[in-house]
């Protein structure tokens, strides 16, 4: 019977030490808890991460990204929000969450050179730009109301809703001007035609080594829509290759 006495007894004083050594420790959490000193949380807004960090350090406070959101009229990397707020009271050691500017909305400019106006137009709205200013101009390389250049140029990284300027094909030149055609990739007959047409010199230069098919016409030192002149001599190298 004592035996058994002396065991719950065991167990007894187990437990008491259990739950005296459980509130020691609470005790002492709450203690280094309290001992830490209450500050004020600076405003972080508008500041950037490393400017942040420096505003913190006094304070003994700590910086976390949360998270980030396109701005337009915030710069990159510049504090959007954060918690806890500005001006709130914590104590050292409190982590202050941020979320950052990732800037304007950026998207890609789509390729519209030999798309027709109309066609450039649908493409930029499913981009996200906007049209922005309109130059016609004569061409024999596009038909009319085809796209001859643009800018900003195809893949360009910009804003969304950022304007992209167009110059237009009105055609070939009512006025009488020879513009230069683009003749790479078409045979040298082609251009003999053109010629005798225009009244313009070509100046032919063999090119045994290209991968090209023979007679056809791999490069041209004017290019396509130049305006041209009767004293111009155009150059152009043509494949003389054997392969196929």
């Amino acid at each position: 019977m004592s035996k058994k006495v002396n065991k719950i007894e065991m167990v007894f004083m187990l437990v008491v030490l259990l739950v005296l050594g459980a509130a020691a420790v609470n005790w002492a959490l709450k203690g280094a808890i309290h001992y830490q000193k209450e500050v004020q949380v600076p405003d972080l807004r508008g500041k950037s991460a490393n400017e942040a960090l420096e505003m913190l350090a006094p304070y003994q406070l700590a910086i976390k990204k949360e998270g980030s959101e396109f701005n337009d009229s915030i710069p990159v990397g510049t504090i959007l929000r954060q918690h806890p707020l500005g001006g709130s009271t914590v104590r050292e050691g409190k982590v202050v969450r941020v979320t950052l500017s990732q800037g304007g909305e950026t998207v890609t400019v789509p390729d519209l050179v030999g798309q027709s106006l109309r066609s450039a137009e649908i493409s930029l709205r499913k981009s996200l730009l906007s049209l922005g200013e309109i130059r016609f101009q004569p061409s024999v390389k596009y038909p009319k109301e085809a796209v001859i250049a643009q800018e900003p140029l195809f893949q360009k990284t910009v804003s969304k809703n950022s304007f992209v300027h167009l110059t237009v094909s009105e055609g070939p030149p009512k006025d009488g001007t020879t513009l230069m055609p683009d003749f790479v990739g078409k045979k040298w007959e082609e251009t003999q035609v053109w010629s005798k047409k225009s009244g313009i010199t070509i100046l032919r230069v063999d090119d045994p080594s290209s991968a090209q098919s023979s007679e056809t016409v791999v490069e041209q030192n004017i290019l396509p829509d130049a305006a041209l002149t009767a004293e111009v001599t155009v150059r152009m190298v043509v494949s003389t290759s054997k392969n196929p």
